[in-house]
């Protein structure tokens, strides 16, 4: 018999119910997705129960968001981001970079003082918000496919779990469009707004989970008291 594979539990209400309990350890998954369906929110989500549930630190890399507005954001759930800070818990960045001057985000992300920084405070998850806007500003060094490679490799070599924002754009059609990421990652999960006569609601599906049995409905998300729940017994048909 295979020994179980070690898990990071999401801690999120629902999901790790689809996937055995967790992200793999140390897998790098993708969370991609149009804009209003969720992605940071279950992303920080994911990062504060690793504080507050497991003990383990993390690092939130969002490269030109506002800090201070995310923080407000997500604070509406109940959680003091700011304080988990103050307590070494949490690392939050929004680096900017001057690309006319060569510089890059894929640099920033690799720099020698950020992984001092990453290892002397015992992060164990990683948040990338988002993996597009960083390829967007990215050096050649082999091309797109190579950049996500680096990114991963990186990020595996610190012995952390993370998740991959990516940003996807609104059409007028339903369908998924893969790129490198998506070949890439160990995990993708596809964050939508599906439209059920004159509402629409968000929903979840795990497209991709590694060494994982895992459900590949959509399932219905909500954004509730102490942050967001998916439920895993409830199905959306379109």
């Amino acid at each position: 018999m295979c020994p179980a594979m070690e898990r990071a539990p999401t801690g999120i209400q629902g999901l790790d119910e689809l996937i055995e309990g967790g992200f793999p350890r140390n897998a790098s998954v993708l969370v991609t997705g149009t804009p209003g369906t969720a992605k940071t929110t279950l992303a920080l989500q994911f990062l504060v129960n690793g504080i507050l549930k497991h003990n383990e630190n993390g690092l939130y890399f969002g490269p030109g968001v506002y800090l201070n507005e995310v923080a407000a954001q997500f604070g509406r759930y109940g959680y003091d981001l700011k304080k988990l800070q103050d307590e070494g818990r949490l690392i939050m960045l929004a680096p900017k970079v001057k690309v006319e001057e060569g510089e890059d985000y894929v640099k920033t992300l690799f720099d020698e003082n950020l992984k001092k920084k990453i290892v002397d405070s015992n992060v164990k998850r990683i948040v990338i918000d988002s993996i597009t806007l960083i390829l967007m500003f990215a050096g050649e060094f082999g091309g797109r496919r190579r950049n996500v490679e680096r990114i991963i490799e990186y990020l595996k070599d610190l012995g952390v779990t993370s998740i991959l924002i990516q940003e996807k754009h609104v059409g007028g059609k339903e369908e998924i469009e893969y790129g490198m990421e998506e070949f890439v990652v160990d995990g993708i999960m596809y964050m939508q707004l599906i439209r059920i006569g004159n509402i629409f609601r968000r929903a979840i599906t795990i497209l991709k989970m590694k060494g994982t049995k895992h459900s590949m409905d959509i399932h219905p998300v909500m954004l509730e008291e102490g942050g967001i729940k998916v439920y895993s017994r409830d199905r959306i048909y379109q």
